[in-house]
């Protein structure tokens, strides 16, 4: 087990880890049993398991979430379909990672989350230390699942990556149709040539 930097309290992974991404691409992909079968399974925001096991799996060891999706906020209206506001509040008995900027929703986290969750903070002020280290465009923040990668590459950690799409096709989630534009405080394009590179230099198993 490794200890991941940047975390508190501290938070270990084994070396033997999927990391879910929810592009569309895992539809149809009969990948639920090899994913469930590592050691660490890290899921994403309100990205679900329930119905979706065939593809995505049903294990869940660490929750990562961002500050709109901990606050509980409702986004229905901003293009997405399928995101129920409550989603964190009614989680259980879940490790979760909050990684963002804004700390108010962190405060706020007695009322955000229930009881039984664990809940760790990402130490978001080391991301432009990370983005350099990385080569990322300076106006450009990497979303939850390249920055949880990145993680995982420092910590010298081969993770198996499902779910993130290198390719052009349209953006969609595995479990909804309807999703926005990407926001223009992720460089997506970047994204996705830097995941290629890192399969590449064998630092990521994509599958």
């Amino acid at each position: 087990m490794k200890k991941i930097p940047f975390v508190n309290p501290s938070l270990t992974i084994s070396d033997n880890v999927a990391i879910v991404g929810s592009s569309g691409i895992l539809r149809g992909s009969e990948c639920g049993k090899i994913i469930d079968s590592h050691t660490d399974v890290i899921r994403f925001n309100r990205a679900p398991v329930v119905g979706f096991e065939s593809d995505v799996g049903a294990k869940t060891t660490l929750r990562v979430i961002n500050n709109h999706v901990f606050n509980n906020n409702d986004i229905l209206h901003e293009g997405y379909s399928d995101q129920p506001k409550d989603f964190v509040r009614n989680l259980r008995d879940t490790k979760i990672l909050y990684f963002a900027s804004d700390l108010d929703p962190w405060r706020r986290r007695d009322t955000n989350t229930h009881s039984s969750n664990e809940l760790f903070l990402y130490e978001y002020g080391a991301t432009e230390a990370i983005k350099s280290h990385f080569g990322f465009p300076e106006e450009k923040y990497p979303t939850l699942g390249v920055g949880f990668i990145c993680l995982c590459v420092l910590l010298d950690i081969v993770p198996s990556l499902y779910g993130f799409d290198t390719t052009n096709r349209s953006r969609d989630h595995y479990y909804e149709r309807s999703r926005p534009d990407a926001s223009s405080y992720h460089g997506v394009s970047f994204e996705k040539q830097f995941i290629s590179e890192l399969s590449n230099q064998g630092r990521v198993k994509l599958n």
